[in-house]
């Protein structure tokens, strides 16, 4: 992966002024944003992270319990989103463990 990142920062994108990379998770496109672009902030795609949880739930719940999981990102403050997320995960951890673990390994990028 840092063969498609090292052109963008020889021919001049070095950074300073990304404010944010969103991926899909891909551990390999992190391992080369970390060495090309170390400071530059990074956040998963809430619609890829929805999509592994998802996989994670029993289908009679999926519905409620991805609804809950939504509301975290429509969150209007970093606090807010936080709170949400502790909820979320306080109701589910019972019925979805699988689904709770999977979206809080990215819980440290927020």
């Amino acid at each position: 992966m840092a063969e498609l990142l090292e052109p963008l920062a020889s021919e001049g994108l070095k950074g300073r002024k990304l404010a944010m990379v969103i991926t899909d998770g891909c551990p390999g496109l992190h391992k080369a944003l970390e060495m090309i672009y170390p400071y530059v902030p990074r956040q998963r795609c809430w619609v890829h992270k929805l999509r592994n949880v998802a996989a994670k739930l029993p289908k009679r719940v999926q519905r409620e319990c991805l609804q809950g999981a939504k509301k975290i990102y429509l969150a209007q403050t970093e606090r807010e989103a936080r709170k949400r997320c502790w909820e979320w995960a306080e109701k589910w951890q019972e019925a979805a463990p699988g689904a709770v673990k999977c979206l809080e390994q990215d819980r440290r990028n927020w």
